[in-house]
């Protein structure tokens, strides 16, 4: 129950009243990425910041840049070190968070994403949070953390909602430390990764997934 409740968070419940959902990302701030129109490439800072949109090539220094390939989104993570978050709803923190979209990430180099520690009894806190399929593939590596909460919540790593499909690369999940608080037992689950619908690893994947501790 614990762990569908804390896949369920992950969602914000605004872009289900829409007709027609709308593809949405977030990367290390509350400020939504401009996603690019078909063929072009959007890319920004490591707290979110979009330099260019709809660009007809990539910067490759940047450390994160996004590719719409017909509605198949790309994110190269390009030796970045995304440690602020875009908070949600309910006060939940996101390194990275996806919605309405399938998402592959590219591993460029080593690149580090970590969820906001949260000192509150209502919130959770994500590394990367993907409402839809994930992919993640490339040469590079990627630790991804969840950040530590107190009283009677949880956090993840690295977490989708549908198929999570690792093809290449090494990734590193974590989740982070679940503490209690005066008068709140330590009642929060914590996980290094979540996949709604399973994990997938093939060719040459490399993945280590690790819970946090949980202390009264």
């Amino acid at each position: 129950v614990l762990m569908a409740a804390v896949m369920a968070v992950c969602l914000l419940p605004t872009a289900a009243l829409a007709a027609d959902p709308v593809p949405v990302l977030y990367i290390g701030s509350n400020t939504m990425v401009d996603l690019p129109v078909n063929g072009k490439y959007t890319w920004g800072t490591n707290d979110g910041g979009a330099g260019t949109q709809n660009a007809d090539n990539p910067d490759v220094s940047a450390t994160w840049y996004v590719h719409n390939d017909n509605s198949a989104y790309t994110l190269t993570l390009n030796g970045a070190n995304i440690t602020t978050a875009f908070v949600g709803v309910n006060g939940n923190t996101y390194g990275i968070y996806a919605e309405n979209l399938d998402l592959t990430i590219a591993l460029v180099g080593s690149s580090t994403v970590g969820g906001a520690a949260l000192n509150t009894a209502s919130s959770n806190s994500y590394g990367i949070c993907v409402g839809g399929d994930l992919t993640i593939n490339g040469a590079g590596s990627l630790t991804v953390t969840g950040g530590d909460v107190t009283a009677a919540r949880g956090n993840c790593g690295l977490l989708c909602t549908k198929t999570m499909t690792i093809v290449s690369g090494r990734v590193t999940a974590t989740g982070g430390s679940v503490t209690a608080t005066s008068g709140a037992a330590a009642s929060g689950g914590s996980w290094g990764i979540l996949a709604g619908n399973g994990l997938i690893v093939t060719g040459t994947g490399d993945v280590t997934g690790t819970g946090g501790s949980a202390a009264n």
